[in-house]
C-alpha cells in the first residue's frame, strides 16, 4: 500500500477542495492510504460524511498550525513547528509515508524539506506529539514495511 501525506489546509478553498480530491483518488486507487495533516478538531467533523468504503484508509494527524500563503518560508519553518507542512514532511523523512503533497505555500514546503534533517535515531512521531500536544485521531499505523 502506498501512503501519501496530504496537507489538508494547503491551498485555496482548503480543506473542502482538498478533501474532495482525497475522496476521489481513494475511490479510484484501492492500494492508496492518505494521511491528512491539519487541526484534527476541525478535520474530524468534516470526515463524518466520508464514504465508509474509503474512510478506513484515511488517518488524521494533528497539526494545529497552518502556514499561510503570505508567510515567509524560513520564518514559517522556524516559527511553526506544528504546521501541517512540517508534520507531513516529518512523516516522509521518518519513512512512515511515501510522499507529501501540498497545494499551499510552495516556498514553505521547499524550505521545510531542505531544512528539516533526516532523523537518524527513532521516529519523529513521539517528539511531534510532545511538541504539538496532539497526535493521531486514530491508532498509529505501525511500520510501513509491515503494511505492504
Amino acid at each position: 500500500m502506498v501512503t501519501i501525506v496530504v496537507d489538508a489546509y494547503g491551498g485555496d478553498d482548503a480543506p473542502d477542495v482538498v478533501l474532495d480530491g482525497v475522496y476521489r483518488v481513494l475511490a479510484l486507487q484501492p492500494e492508496l492510504r492518505i494521511i491528512l495533516t491539519g487541526p484534527v478538531a476541525l478535520l474530524s467533523p468534516l470526515l463524518a460524511s466520508c464514504d465508509p468504503a474509503i474512510r478506513h484508509r484515511i488517518e488524521c494527524v494533528d497539526a494545529p498550525q497552518i502556514v499561510g500563503m503570505g508567510d515567509a518560508p524560513a520564518k514559517a519553518f522556524r516559527d511553526k513547528p506544528c504546521s501541517s507542512i512540517r508534520v507531513g514532511i516529518d512523516w516522509v523523512k521518518e519513512k512512515r509515508a511515501d510522499a507529501f503533497v501540498s497545494a499551499g505555500n510552495t516556498g514553505a514546503v521547499m524550505a521545510t524539506a531542505a531544512l528539516r534533517p533526516v532523523m537518524a535515531f527513532g521516529p519523529l512521531n513521539s517528539s511531534h506529539r510532545d511538541r504539538c500536544r496532539g497526535g493521531t485521531s486514530s491508532p498509529p499505523a505501525g511500520d510501513r514495511a509491515a503494511r505492504r
